[in-house]
């Protein structure tokens, strides 16, 4: 552990361009024997991994670790190799998600917490210290304790799928608004959207959720959809309509296109422009399986009645009412 908190320093004052040459040459050794799936990024724009890292690594040049000891040609690809890879180490204790800033921290209840955020146009897979695995799904926060080997604890805005090992003497706990999730080892996604409501579904096991009154136990298949104080449990009739974005799929179920649009605007991270009004009657079912944005668009236009036109980060789309 003492020897992960030196490199966590160490990477740290690389990004500040205040690493000695030998902390640089330690970086450079801990990256080319770091775990390669601590942290695997969905990117839905569209983009190949050559442009990731390109922008990235152009991040780098605008001068952000300009000052790095020895920095040719051989350093600088393995230092842009940890950019490219977007390396969150969350065993380290500390994330390197925008590869200028140190980890915000914020202190609530005597723990200190590490937060990791993801925005739209990508799925973040994040790897915990004791192996369990999260996704964070668009607009998403969570926040864990930093000594998470002793408090398997997180908080979440948004919506996340959570696989987590199974430890019965260490419960996983998931706190939201107003409910406290909580397994010891099981598959599950949690969906917030303030005060007015929360999902919580299982994929596989059990879970239990509590507010300040009520628990509800929770087994495969079944859903908590809670609100202003009281839940409700019911089965999970789609599987993919709640899980499905963690398997790259896109799900519509008799969706407006107003929804449409809302999906694809988040999923792509584009800007849309439509034509829709609140007499267009189409609604829309399907499920799109790991689609770019124009493969996904040709496939819609089966169904529904519709031209569209791609210009870089903009698209216009022009639905047709269906008869």
């Amino acid at each position: 552990m003492r020897k992960e908190k030196s490199i966590a320093q160490h990477i740290q004052k690389v990004l500040r361009g205040q690493a000695s040459p030998q902390e640089f040459n330690a970086v450079n050794d801990w990256y080319d024997h770091q775990e390669e799936d601590e942290l695997l990024i969905q990117d839905f724009k569209g983009r190949t991994k050559s442009l990731i890292r390109k922008e990235l690594f152009n991040k780098i040049q605008r001068g952000r670790i300009s000052n790095a000891p020895n920095s040719g040609n051989r350093n600088f690809k393995r230092l842009f190799g940890i950019a490219a890879s977007v390396v969150m180490v969350i065993g380290l204790g500390f994330v390197l998600s925008e590869l200028t800033q140190k980890p915000k921290v914020d202190f609530s209840d005597k723990i200190a917490f590490q937060k990791v955020e993801n925005g739209v146009g990508m799925v973040k897979k994040i790897k915990l210290p004791d192996g369990s695995r999260i996704q964070l799904f668009h607009n998403t926060t969570i926040e864990f304790d930093r000594d998470f080997s002793n408090n398997r604890f997180v908080k979440l805005e948004g919506e996340a799928f959570f696989e987590v090992v199974a430890n019965p003497e260490l419960p996983f706990r998931v706190q939201t608004d107003g409910l406290t999730t909580e397994v010891l080892g099981t598959s599950f996604s949690i969906k917030t959207a303030g005060l007015e409501e929360t999902k919580v579904s299982v994929k596989t096991g059990k879970v239990s959720v509590s507010d300040a009154q009520t628990n509800f136990e929770l087994h495969k298949d079944q859903q908590l959809i809670y609100s202003i104080g009281a839940g409700t449990v019911q089965q999970i009739t789609n599987r993919d309509l709640v899980f499905g974005w963690a398997e790259d799929k896109i799900v519509f179920e008799n969706s407006d296109l107003f929804n449409l649009v809302k999906v694809l605007d988040a999923w792509y991270g584009i800007q849309i422009e439509h034509n829709l009004s609140p007499n267009n009657t189409c609604r829309i079912s399907g499920t799109y399986l790991n689609m770019s944005l124009e493969n996904l668009l040709q496939a819609i236009q089966y169904s529904l009645p519709m031209t569209y036109q791609i210009d870089a980060k903009k698209v216009n789309i022009q639905f047709k009412n269906c008869n």
